[in-house]
C-alpha cells in the first residue's frame, strides 16, 4: 500500500510537471507571437515614414518585411495600397485595399483610401459606398465626410452634399473665425 501511494504521488508529480511544461510552452509561443506583431508594426511605421519622404520602393520593402512577420497585418496591406496608388498602379492598389478590408472589415482607413482610388477613377458609386463605410466605423472621420460631400456634388446629389458639408463644418474649426486674443505681456 505504501508503494502504491509513492507510485501515485510520483505519477501526480509527473502530470503536474507535464502540464506546467505545456502551459509554459503556450505562454512562450504567445510572447514570441506578440514580439513578431510588434516588430511588424514598427516596420509599418518606418515604411510610412519612408513613404512620406517619397521613398516608395524602400517603403514597400518595409511593408513586405512586416507581412513576412505578420501576414494578417491589415495596416501593412493598406499602406502597400497607398504606395501603389502613389505610383499610379490602380489594380495593385485596389488589390491591397481589398486584402486589408478582407483581413479587417472594420479598418476605416482602408475604406477611405479605396474610396479615394475609386473617386480618382470616377467610380463615384463605389467611392460613396467606401466613404460611407469609413464613416460608419469612425463617425468623426472628417476627411471621409468631406470627400463624400465632393463626390455627392459630382453626382449632382446636392442635398446629400450639403448635409455632409454641414456635418464637416460642425466638426472642423472654421478657418475664417478670428483667433482668440492673446493676453499681452507687460
Amino acid at each position: 500500500m505504501k508503494n502504491l501511494k509513492i507510485w501515485m504521488g510520483g505519477v501526480l508529480l509527473v502530470a503536474i510537471l507535464v502540464c506546467s511544461l505545456i502551459l509554459f510552452g503556450k505562454w512562450a509561443a504567445e510572447v514570441a507571437l506578440q514580439k513578431k506583431i510588434q516588430a511588424a508594426r514598427n516596420l509599418v511605421e518606418e515604411g510610412w515614414q519612408l513613404e512620406q519622404q517619397g521613398k516608395l520602393e524602400e517603403a514597400l520593402a518595409h511593408y513586405d518585411q512586416a507581412l513576412t512577420l505578420d501576414p494578417g497585418c491589415a495596416v501593412a496591406y493598406k499602406h502597400r495600397g497607398t504606395t501603389f496608388s502613389r505610383r499610379g498602379e490602380f489594380e495593385k492598389a485596389l488589390a491591397e485595399f481589398n486584402k486589408a478590408i478582407q483581413l479587417d472589415p472594420t479598418h476605416a482607413s482602408s475604406y477611405y483610401n479605396r474610396g479615394i482610388l475609386y473617386m480618382d477613377h470616377k467610380d463615384y458609386d463605389r467611392a460613396i459606398t467606401d466613404y460611407s463605410k469609413a464613416i460608419e466605423w469612425v463617425p468623426t472621420y472628417t476627411n471621409a465626410i468631406l470627400n463624400r460631400a465632393v463626390v455627392y456634388c459630382y453626382e449632382g446629389k446636392n442635398k446629400e452634399a450639403l448635409a455632409d458639408y454641414d456635418r464637416y463644418l460642425k466638426m472642423v474649426p472654421s478657418l475664417d473665425k478670428p483667433e482668440p486674443k492673446q493676453a499681452r505681456s507687460r
